[in-house]
């Protein structure tokens, strides 16, 4: 069923309805603004579907949203265009809403779908809308879909088909925010006039190649034999070898131990031409991680880590440090993976400096496999948890994912939040306000890569690109399209390798269908 099948006026709508009504199929209803559909939606709407036989989606009308909201969002008839495209839809419908009241007043839907954050929040509207459900023998289901954090696209759909509709998606994007390739392209050869600090955990990972031999014989355990290894830096020293790579000037600041991975760590930031001050611990070893793999699938991983507060001497070299550096640059980048580095008080510095000398912070704190909290990271420009790391932060594995969004932006005052999906993308969000208010302002960016090589670095080159790119002048869209072309570009790769300004040129324009007829995008940036 196309676009102007499902699309109906509220006439034609309740017409349905009553045929419906008259098959004996159970109606599901969900109202709302729907300016992108993006995963966290579609997990909403798949959850809506579940309850009954028939979807129908009923959207704001541009009028309804007011003259300052309106202006943020896409019009009504892209809006619903959008939810048309969700093959599991079955009728789509514009109103204001006066007509949603009367609406329901005469469709009497079965069940009416509603997000967790309006059972928790209730407004005027929501409870006018619950009565009329309830009068009419309705009721009101709240939920937000199931949280998943992979994916299983590929069992239903080839790798190839899954990256072509993850470029036409984003080229849709592009579209319809403006985003011209030659300011993506002149945001990225800006690059090179920046000065960057990172700041966080060095890490190395060594990759063990194995060849399976079989289950042990003297207990249930895989046995392998190793074939091969290679080890590569990680953690918040890749973060600035990317800068490096990228073109900007970058200084690293980072403690280490006194052993053979943290020579290993200076070797490859000398061959990258970082600057590096890695001041020495002697009580804690390098962090060392292995991964065990057999043709190109991960095994199981052993790190060798202490995840303990720096002391205080440690603490005094770092702020000494910092306070030396950090009037230097355009932008810190704090890549914290919980093992003890960014203490509070080491954080608390490094706002206090940044602030006094008009410096930008971007920041992550993974959490995936130990303790962290992205959200103790606050009035900052940036941070990127992933789905999971923001539902830690936030002690919520209910709401959708707009409104983690919208109450990461809240809690932590920042800029801008981006929350990393794996498979199904990133969602950015932007702290925009309307007459004094916080309103949503998000847009979903798709994955460029169906099946990923080796996803562990994807966070970090990711987090590299965007903070150059907002320190060169571009606004957060725009930024986060050039830091998914990045993180595409690293988990086609096994290991960390720095990214360069030509592969990430190459990819952005490869990606948004450049034309070879047209001028050529590359000189019309210089």
């Amino acid at each position: 069923m196309d676009y102007h099948q499902k699309l109906k006026n509220i006439p034609e709508t309740l017409k349905l309805v009553t045929e419906w009504k008259a098959q004996g199929k159970k109606i599901v209803h969900c109202h709302g603004n729907f300016n992108v559909v993006h995963p966290g939606h579609l997990r909403f709407l798949e959850f809506a579907k579940k309850q009954g036989d028939i979807l129908l989606i009923t959207i704001s009308s541009d009028q309804s949203l007011g003259v300052a909201l309106s202006k943020h969002f896409f019009d009504e008839n892209e809006r619903a265009r959008g939810v048309c495209a969700v093959n599991f839809v079955e009728c789509v419908a514009v109103m204001g809403r006066e007509d949603l009241l009367s609406f329901l007043e005469n469709a009497q839907p079965d069940i009416c779908v509603k997000g967790r954050e309006h059972e928790q929040h209730k407004d005027y509207n929501d409870v006018e809308e619950e009565n009329i459900v309830k009068k009419n023998g309705g009721k009101v289901v709240y939920g937000a879909g199931r949280v998943d954090y992979s994916s299983s696209e590929l069992l239903h759909q080839p790798a190839e088909i899954i990256k072509e509709q993850g470029v036409a998606q984003l080229q849709k994007v592009c579209t319809k925010q403006n985003i011209e390739l030659i300011q993506l392209l002149s945001i990225i050869r800006k690059y090179k006039q920046l000065k960057m600090l990172v700041i966080g955990d060095t890490i190395v990972d060594q990759y063990i190649a194995c060849d399976p031999i079989g289950m042990s014989a003297e207990a249930p355990v895989i046995a392998v034999k190793e074939i091969d290894k290679k080890e590569f830096l990680g953690g918040a020293g890749i973060v600035a070898c990317h800068i490096k790579s990228l073109g900007a000037k970058c200084t690293y600041l980072s403690v280490v131990g006194n052993d053979k991975p943290a020579v290993f760590a200076k070797d490859v930031l000398d061959e990258h031409q970082v600057k590096h001050i890695l001041i020495e611990d002697s009580n804690r070893p390098t962090t060392y991680k292995k991964r065990f793999m057999v043709n190109n699938q991960k095994l199981f991983r052993v790190s060798r880590i202490k995840e303990q507060t720096i002391n205080e001497d440690l603490e005094n070299k770092v702020i000494k440090n910092l306070e030396l550096i950090i009037p230097t640059v355009d932008g810190v980048v704090i890549s914290d993976f919980s093992y003890g580095l960014v203490s509070p008080r080491v954080l608390k510095y490094i706002q206090s400096i940044c602030e006094k000398h008009n410096v930008r912070i971007f920041a992550d704190s993974q959490c995936s496999s130990q303790i962290g909290d992205v959200s103790k990271f606050k009035s900052i420009d940036l941070i990127t948890p992933t789905e999971r790391e923001a539902r830690i932060a936030l002690r919520n594995n209910d709401d959708g994912l707009e409104r983690l969004g919208y109450e990461l932006l809240l809690k932590t005052s920042n800029q801008n939040v981006i929350i990393t999906l794996g498979a199904k993308g990133v969602i950015a969000f932007g702290r925009k306000e309307i007459n004094g208010k916080l309103v949503n302002d998000s847009v979903h960016f798709p994955t460029l890569v169906s099946n990923p090589l080796d996803p562990a670095g994807a966070g970090d080159a990711m987090l590299s690109a965007i903070s150059l790119s907002l320190c060169a002048g571009a606004n957060i869209k725009e930024s986060t399209l050039i830091g998914s072309c990045a993180s595409a570009i690293q988990v086609e790769r096994l290991g960390n390798i720095p990214i360069n300004m030509t592969e990430l040129e190459s990819l952005i324009i490869e990606s948004l269908r450049y034309s070879k007829s047209d001028e050529d995008p590359m000189r019309l940036a210089q």
